[in-house]
């Protein structure tokens, strides 16, 4: 075996340990706000010191195997969507972070807000999530296309939530309560553009051709 297949073995492993540890926040981010539980949002905030850790981790793994393995070709292209995945996955922890955060602010003895809208945008986020890492794992681009062309249905979600929580503000005059709604809709819409970009970096590695989203849609 060379030992850039085992220096590329071990850089899927630390995405792989990174991307668990994101998407944990995520889901435990998410199930605090319906769960109305405050000690799982902190929980969160404190895991945010595990993924820059991992993240610090893998930028300093990709540097010196650049530097020491000289990778070409497709080879290459997987380090460098390895470091971009890697800098998605902390943004996404940051996102879950936020909500978390959000989720505090919330008075939750007079919170009658209806979370299902915000449960179904979790499952169908964390379902392209792991789709798009999958496909970086495997190499398999048809689940790639699949990630981005799902992510519409986010899209629509949060617009839902926003124009539910306009409604809800101008009738009952309950911004305390809508507006974290707001911003937690917004994080997880932003969480599934991550899954996306991830999905267009397996293509890249794919055909080392640059997919523009766009494009991607209308395959």
């Amino acid at each position: 075996m060379r030992l850039l297949d085992e220096d590329l073995r071990q850089l899927r492993v630390k995405i792989s340990n990174m991307a668990q540890a994101a998407t944990r926040m995520f889901i435990y981010s998410i199930d605090s706000l319906i769960n109305k539980d405050l000690e799982l949002a902190q929980k969160v905030k404190e895991l945010d010191d595990e993924v820059d850790a991992l993240d610090n981790d893998i930028d300093e793994f990709c540097a010196n195997l650049i530097a020491l393995r000289w990778p070409l070709a497709e080879d290459l292209r997987i380090v460098l969507s390895a470091l971009k995945i890697n800098t998605f996955l902390e943004r996404i922890a940051d996102n879950a972070t936020n909500i978390a955060e959000w989720v505090e602010k919330i008075d939750f003895v007079d919170f009658r807000v209806d979370t299902s809208e915000i449960s179904n945008m979790k499952d169908k986020t964390i379902i392209m999530l792991e789709t798009a890492l999958d496909s970086f794992f495997s190499k398999d681009y048809s689940k790639a296309i699949s990630v981005i062309k799902s992510d519409d249905y986010v899209d629509k979600c949060e617009l839902s939530i926003i124009k539910e929580m306009a409604q809800i503000t101008n009738e009952q005059n309950a911004s305390i309560l809508t507006i974290p709604m707001i911003f937690i809709a917004r994080a997880i819409e932003r969480i599934a553009d991550e899954a996306t970009n991830i999905a267009e970096l397996s293509l890249y590695i794919a055909t080392g051709e640059i997919f523009k989203h766009k494009r991607i849609k209308d395959l």
